[in-house]
């Protein structure tokens, strides 16, 4: 086993879990389970922000399915399902179905902080900004002692070495991020359902759609940020469909670019089958 030394710092990823699920009376009967799904939800909110996911209001949703989350703590549906209620009655969350087997759409809740929370926050704000008034007070007291040349190389040279640090840290997180992402558009299309050389197919197609910077479907040249988020309804039950189209294709159907062919298929096949669904239950039981 490796342990971690005092020069070494943390090198994982994290998700952020609020103390106050822990301190606070009103969350302190919420479960773990809720709280740990809670963390998740924040930690997906920022793709949510990158994706610019809001209703009219403004409020920020995020779509995570019920079965991602059951894999991700290795638990069954029941478990998951109470979760989910504990936090929608103690407003941690708000749900708004979208109907024809689209997950629900997600709106986070705000933690609410009593009164003794809040002066203990303010506290804790105002002693970090005291100590780092008179941590830059010290630090400009001892640039006044040195030599001004000096002094200014010293700061243009943290100041690169900063910006460089901060860009490379949003690197990180926005890779981060969108590898998160694609799982999760990979787990909701069950590719192990199936055979080899589909699943194969289907991942770099995929792939393609998800870290294009803009993407041509037909006529239409459609920004990543569009395909992305249509990406994230795709499910097992549209590529079956997306397959059926492509098996259904008359025999002089010339295809120049089968990738870029199987693409416009997948990304098409998100709009047709919901339409199709649709045109097939008016048929059924009638528009009344």
């Amino acid at each position: 086993m490796k342990l971690y030394k005092i020069n070494e710092t943390l090198e994982n990823s994290y998700y952020q879990m609020p103390q106050e699920l822990f301190e606070s009376e009103k969350y302190k009967n919420v479960s773990i389970e809720a709280k740990v799904i809670y963390s998740f939800l924040l930690n997906r909110m920022k793709l949510s922000k990158m994706n610019h996911w809001v209703n009219a209001k403004g409020e920020i949703y995020l779509i995570y399915t019920r079965k991602e989350i059951q894999s991700k703590l290795n638990l069954s549906d029941k478990p998951i399902t109470r979760a989910f209620k504990e936090l929608r009655e103690t407003k941690l969350i708000k749900e708004e179905k979208q109907g024809f087997g689209k997950p629900n759409l997600i709106y986070i809740g705000k933690i609410e902080h009593n009164e003794i929370q809040i002066e203990h926050i303010k506290t804790e704000n105002y002693i970090e900004a005291d100590n780092e008034q008179v941590n830059n007070r010290i630090k400009e007291e001892s640039h006044m002692e040195e030599n001004t040349i000096n002094d200014t190389e010293v700061l243009r040279a943290n100041k690169k070495n900063n910006i460089k640090h901060k860009n490379r840290n949003i690197y990180v997180s926005q890779s981060e991020v969108d590898i998160e992402n694609l799982k999760s558009i990979k787990q909701n299309c069950e590719l192990y359902l199936f055979d080899e050389r589909q699943r194969k197919i289907i991942e770099n197609a995929l792939d393609i759609m998800f870290y294009s910077k803009e993407l041509k479907i037909g006529q239409a040249v459609l920004p990543r940020e569009n395909v992305r988020s249509r990406m994230q309804i795709l499910n097992a039950s549209i590529i079956f469909y997306a397959f059926d189209k492509l098996n259904n294709l008359k025999p002089d159907t010339q295809i120049c670019n089968s990738t870029n062919f199987v693409i416009n298929c997948l990304y098409n096949a998100i709009t047709e089958y919901y339409s199709d669904s649709d045109l097939q239950f008016r048929t059924d039981y009638g528009d009344g």
